[in-house]
């Protein structure tokens, strides 16, 4: 539980999102490295919408962590059931590790709380670029790249779950109306 301060902090944290915009003014691109060492460009662009090299899905969560967090331990292994469970209809969840020591302390971690999701190693520009203010800190990313929900703070699985399974349902049906012509 957060408590009444922290549900205060977490308020105004959005609402300083929200009036500030969330969009780079003339897009950008960042790079970012893969615990095996492939990299991935993940492109904010002008309207707002999320592009990454290489994921292509019809749902994306994607995740600020840091091994420090005391929610992030939490909140991980919840993620990396979501991932287990949804992968097969759609989902791809992608951890950004915000820990300044790097793959060193970020590999441990995932082991110990069994993520097997896509993770990169965040740097000071991706956390500029998406205003990212405290951890975790979380977006819900539709398969046209429009960002649909922002987390910040510690959430439960049953909330991710929730917003997910309802982005992959309208998905099927705006592919189930594709595929008979309407």
């Amino acid at each position: 539980m957060i408590a009444k301060g922290g549900r205060y902090v977490a308020l105004l944290c959005l609402a300083w999102w929200i009036l500030a915009g969330f969009s780079a003014s003339e897009g950008s691109t960042v790079v970012l490295k893969g615990l095996q060492g492939k990299e991935v460009e993940v492109e904010l662009t002008k309207d707002g919408n999320v592009k990454f090299s290489n994921i292509n899905a019809q749902v994306i969560l994607v995740n600020f962590w840091a091994t420090w967090c005391t929610y992030c331990k939490k909140e991980v292994p919840e993620l990396a059931e979501l991932y287990r469970e949804y992968k097969d209809r759609g989902l791809t969840v992608i951890g950004i590790s915000l820990d300044p020591r790097g793959a060193k302390v970020v590999k441990p971690f995932i082991k110990k709380y069994r993520a097997d999701y896509p993770m990169l190693l965040g740097n000071k520009k991706i956390v500029r670029e998406w205003k990212i203010r405290g951890l975790p800190m979380s977006f819900l990313i539709d398969g046209k790249g429009k960002i649909r929900q922002v987390y910040i703070g510690p959430r439960n699985k049953s909330i991710f779950e929730q917003d997910i399974l309802a982005l992959l349902k309208s998905r099927t049906l705006e592919q189930k109306k594709d595929n008979e012509g309407f």
